[in-house]
């Protein structure tokens, strides 16, 4: 039987860019192909996505200036603190076939946010937070059956100084920060305290595939949208 209009949009993503607001940095067009293209220099949104194929917030998160809106469809919300999670059946032999994979000693350093790149840019700086890759190789993993693929993570930036920045960042999935608080070297949130090399004036974050990207230039800078957007756009060619 075919959806009625009304089911049909709740199970659609419909996002919208603000053409005021878009600087034309290509950051959402490079990320998420399938919904965002460019049409002169201007970021549009062309197509919707099903839900559950992207993570509206993720989406929205790609762009430094907040141009991006979820017009149609559910934004991903907090999900509450899981106290459980049921065995899945025949975990043992799964456990027994990787128990003996050693830990990736960069993926530890990334889940505390320790894995930084600071890059210089024509009038300030780019400092990348990389993210890890994946969730530790440990037998509550396969007994509750979760996929060892790279977790999403909520995050906050906050200037706290003339030249420092204090990025939050937390485990999104509530299944996965269940199992953060009983599995060594996997926390549940990290906390990076960044002072950069001298005051700082304007400053951009936006999620990058890996991990998170800030833009910060120096004090006195003008137009840094126009900055932000001519390094983005030598970035992403």
């Amino acid at each position: 039987m075919p959806k009625t209009e009304t089911e049909a949009s709740a199970t659609m993503l419909e996002f919208h860019v603000d053409p005021q607001t878009c600087i034309g940095c290509v950051a959402c067009a490079d990320a998420y192909g399938q919904i965002f293209k460019m049409v002169g220099d201007k970021a549009v949104a062309y197509a919707a996505a099903a839900a559950g194929s992207v993570r509206p917030s993720k989406v929205i998160q790609c762009c430094p200036v907040d141009a991006i809106q979820l017009v149609a469809g559910e934004m991903d919300q907090g999900e509450e603190e899981v106290r459980s999670l049921p065995l899945v059946d025949g975990w043992e032999q799964e456990w027994a076939r990787h128990r003996h994979e050693t830990e990736d000693l960069l993926e530890r350093e990334r889940r505390y946010g320790r894995v930084l790149h600071l890059l210089r840019e024509q009038k300030g700086w780019r400092l990348r937070i990389e993210l890890p890759r994946t969730i530790p190789n440990h037998r509550l993993v396969y007994m509750y059956g979760i996929q060892r693929q790279a977790p999403e993570y909520e995050y906050t930036v906050e200037q706290v100084g003339p030249a420092t920045l204090s990025v939050r960042a937390r485990l999104a999935d509530a299944k996965l920060r269940f199992l953060g608080g009983k599995i060594n070297s996997f926390p549940n949130s990290f906390k990076v305290d960044y002072r950069f090399p001298e005051p700082i004036g304007a400053w951009y974050r936006r999620l990058y595939e890996g991990g998170i990207e800030i833009y910060a230039f120096k004090e006195g800078v003008l137009d840094t949208d126009a900055h932000l957007r001519a390094a983005m756009v030598a970035h992403a060619a």
